[in-house]
């Protein structure tokens, strides 16, 4: 019988320290497997995400390209006529919730028709200038609006 135990720990001991090698290194191996799997999946999912959002935000900008070229040739902006103007701007901006204002200027800088508020000179506004200085249109970076201190856009 003693011969039997000595003979069951000589066997058993090796062979447990055998199984349990091989199952550090079973999950280990497979640990690297899942996390290089998920790392892959995550960036594919990112870069998915990402194409989407770009996708958005180029819809976005092509319809607002596409509403100041309707606003610029729709005959009533181009009375430059208050009157005639407002309720084209004030129709505008209630269809597109994303607007905050519209307005219409004339070469010296004075607003002729406004979706809301009082007309106002805006022949001193870094913008305007600029576009008296080079004229070619440009999208400025964001800076807080004046009306309501809502980030719009700024050369800032």
């Amino acid at each position: 019988m003693k011969k039997n135990k000595k003979l069951l720990h000589q066997f058993l001991i090796p062979v447990l320290i055998v199984i349990a090698v091989l199952a550090v290194v079973i999950l280990t191996a497979d640990g690297i497997i899942f996390f290089r799997t998920f790392d892959a999946q995550v960036k594919r999912d990112n870069l998915t995400e990402n194409i989407l959002i770009a996708d958005n935000v180029a819809a976005f900008l092509s319809e607002a390209y596409a509403l100041s070229e309707e606003l610029a040739n729709d005959p009533d902006i181009l009375t430059m006529e208050t009157d005639i103007q407002t309720p084209v701007l004030e129709a505008c901006v209630e269809r597109n919730p994303y607007l905050e204002l519209l307005y219409i200027q004339d070469e010296n800088g004075m607003q002729t028709g406004r979706s809301s508020g009082e007309l106002a000179d805006r022949s001193s506004r870094w913008w305007f200038l600029q576009m008296q200085k080079e004229r070619q249109p440009f999208i400025s970076k964001s800076y807080y609006s004046v009306n309501t201190t809502i980030m719009t856009s700024s050369r800032e």
